[in-house]
């Protein structure tokens, strides 16, 4: 009789864990957030970190799918990030999304994990990228819309 051992993936996204003991394989990404911006790596069989390709996109939809769920809306919102030149027309895209997204408030579009997002979706945005003066450009953009 041949003794099989249990396959478990443990896949941690967004503070939840899951446990899928009858899986039948195991991969595991590794996900930095530096100042030069987003590197996706994963481990080979040897334990050996591979940088992954074209991971930055699929992995950003779905941290922003917490905060904008229709699918064509956060595509739609996610092309318009990657266009915006300058940290005042994020501002302003923010403010169309909080009043277009159901549940998306500006107090949340002002945290650091929802900047966070957009700093690493407005690629086109090459001056003023922090978390502060993001912040900033929302509450100006906020502050001075018209009602």
């Amino acid at each position: 009789m041949t003794e099989e051992k249990a396959h478990i993936v443990f896949n941690i996204s967004g503070g939840n864990n899951q446990i899928l003991p009858n899986a039948t394989e195991a991969v595991q990404n590794f996900n930095y957030y530096g100042e030069a911006g987003m590197e996706s790596h994963r481990l080979s069989e040897e334990g050996e970190e591979v940088p992954m390709q074209d991971s930055t996109t699929p992995n950003l939809s779905s941290r922003f799918a917490i905060y904008i769920n229709k699918v064509e809306v956060r595509n739609r919102y996610i092309d318009l990030l990657k266009q915006c030149q300058s940290a005042a027309e994020v501002g302003r895209l923010v403010v169309a999304m909080v009043q277009e997204v159901p549940g998306l408030t500006i107090q949340t579009a002002k945290t650091e994990p929802f900047i966070t997002i957009l700093l690493a979706l407005a690629t086109s945005v090459h001056s003023g990228t922090t978390v502060a003066n993001f912040r900033k450009a929302i509450d100006n953009a906020w502050y001075s819309k018209k009602e």
